[in-house]
């Protein structure tokens, strides 16, 4: 069985005009986001709040297949889906 590991500490994942922020693990060749849950539910933050700490490290989910539940996001291990930071930050360089 492949062990959890966090990758990016403090990052958010964005869909649409909304993010939420968490932290990025990766298991085999899944990544599952842990992100900020307001009662049972995903905390998403409108993009026109403008500037905010953890959207310098960004997961862009938007028409990408996934689960979640209770701001748990389980997708597809894909590089093409971070930013610059993101990807420098786990050490990619594409």
């Amino acid at each position: 069985m492949s062990e959890m590991e966090c990758i990016i500490t403090g990052c958010a994942l964005e869909e649409h005009d909304a993010f939420i922020v968490g932290d990025l693990h990766e298991m085999g060749d899944t990544w599952i986001f842990n992100g900020v849950v307001r009662g049972d539910q995903a905390y998403w933050i409108p993009k026109s709040v403008g500037s905010y700490p953890q959207r310098d490290k960004v997961i862009n989910l938007t028409g990408i297949p996934y689960f979640e539940r209770r701001g748990v996001f389980v997708f597809q291990r894909d590089t093409s889906l971070l930013n610059e930071a993101a990807k420098q930050h786990i050490g990619v360089s594409e």
